[in-house]
């Protein structure tokens, strides 16, 4: 886990802010849609967070390395919640009909092992569901924090890189025999309040602040600065979201 990026819910609800209350060319509930995607009664949720996917499941455990996150996730949770690694699973074999794993396993320092895990915790015939970006995502705010920090620097963010929708199958493939990709199609939000563009990058000041040698709260001040003149001029600064999930069986 990065640093002290999640030790709380502050910096990740910061980003979901931007999402949640920017509107959108076309609804998409991910949360929905992967709990659509649930089998069986038996269901835990690896790096469970603040409980946006729990909410959803009735029963689910949840399980997280951040004790933070974990109290965040307390009003949402409808199981029980428990503190663990995603490279050591404290359960069972064959304990679950369904693992998820959502938005979190770019964040697994061994996705290899992390991956022999979840097979190992699930039911023959279950199924684990691991959500991730696309490399794809954002690219519209990702372009402006770095024409902000200039210098030529690139802004890689794990959940764009470490495990994307373009390379987490294989990833995924050394534990499972079955891994299906499933694409969200592309949604464009409309970001309408430059205060959530700024909240947003100052969410990821651990690690870039160190990496870029910048005052990253004026970096995000500065973001947010120029989204507002987008604002200003076009009514919206506008992100192209893309993502998904696999299905491995």
């Amino acid at each position: 886990m990065p640093g002290a990026q999640y030790a709380t819910d502050v910096n990740l609800a910061a980003r979901q802010r931007l999402w949640n209350l920017s509107p959108r060319d076309r609804e998409l509930d991910t949360f929905a849609w992967l709990a659509s995607q649930v089998e069986g009664s038996r269901v835990v949720e690896i790096g469970c967070g603040n409980g946006r996917y729990l909410e959803r499941i009735e029963g689910a455990i949840g399980l997280d390395l951040s004790l933070g996150m974990l109290d965040a996730a307390r009003s949402r949770a409808r199981g029980p919640l428990l503190c663990g690694d995603a490279q050591h699973l404290p359960f069972a074999d064959d304990a679950f009909d369904t693992v998820l794993a959502p938005m979190m396993l770019y964040h697994v320092p061994d996705r290899a092992r992390a991956a022999h895990e979840m097979r190992r915790v699930l039911r023959p015939g279950g199924v684990a569901i691991a959500a991730t970006n696309s490399e794809t995502t954002q690219r519209e705010l990702r372009g402006l924090v770095e024409e902000v920090v200039g210098n030529g620097w690139q802004w890689k963010p794990p959940s764009d890189v470490e495990f994307s929708m373009e390379n987490g199958a294989a990833q995924l493939a050394v534990a499972f025999d079955v891994v299906e990709r499933h694409d969200y199609e592309p949604t464009v939000a409309h970001v309408v309040d430059a205060d959530l563009v700024t909240d947003y990058v100052a969410s990821v000041a651990d690690p870039y602040e160190a990496e870029t040698g910048l005052d990253w709260s004026a970096v995000a001040a500065e973001c947010g600065r120029r989204a507002a003149a987008v604002i200003a001029e076009r009514g919206s600064f506008d992100i192209v979201l893309r993502g998904g999930a696999f299905i491995c069986r």
